[in-house]
Formats: structure tokens, sequence, C-alpha cells
């Protein structure tokens, strides 16, 4: 008897991030683990060239926000923020953070966003 798995994909929200001020090959490297960590993650994480769910930028902490009610996951040497990580990735991290800001999106949306 197979038992479903907590991050199964079929009641996952589906939710988006946008990449902005990362060096190409970081924010290939990005793109990449997002997809490999998808069956890791509470949700479905797709990239969107602007106004995604989650902005995902090189800038340094303090720079100004386009929207402060959009979380911010900064990327680089010194990243800081509520959400924060270092370079060079590691996986592990970034599928802690992309849950924690994941299930706080869902939670303030009050309900789930469309199963993918």
């Amino acid at each position: 008897m197979m038992t479903a798995h907590p991050s199964s994909p079929a009641r996952r929200a589906l939710l988006s991030f946008s990449v902005e001020r990362l060096a190409p090959r970081d924010e290939l490297l990005l793109k990449s683990f997002v997809r490999v960590l998808d069956h890791r993650t509470h949700q479905h994480w797709h990239c969107v060239e602007s106004q995604g769910d989650l902005r995902v930028t090189g800038e340094p902490a303090g720079a100004a926000d386009a929207d402060p009610q959009q979380p911010v996951l900064r990327i680089g040497q010194a990243a800081g923020g509520a959400y924060g990580l270092t370079l060079p990735l590691h996986a592990e991290a970034l599928e802690g953070v992309l849950n924690r800001i994941g299930d706080a999106l869902v939670q303030a949306r009050g309900a789930q966003a469309p199963a993918c």
C-alpha cells in the first residue's frame, strides 16, 4: 500500500518568482535548483519575467523595494533582510527558504492557489 507524501504535487499551490540583478551564471543555477527541488518544495514554483509572487534579487539589503508586500529573496555575498542566501547557492538552503516563503504566501492568501 502506497501512502501520500506530504509534498505530493497533486494539491500544491502554484507560485511564481521573478529574478533580477543576478549574474547570469547564478540565475541559471537558481532556476536549475528550483526545477530539481520541485518534488521537495511545499509549493510548485515557476519563473516569470516580472511581477512574480516572490522577487529574487542580487541587490543588497536596504536597497529600495518595488512593493513592500512582495517578499524578496536576496542572493549574494552579503545577503540580508528577512530572506537571504549567500553565494555559493546550496540546494538545501534554497529549499528551506522557498518553503518558508511559500508557506507564508499561501497563509497570507487564506486559501490555496490553483493546484498544479
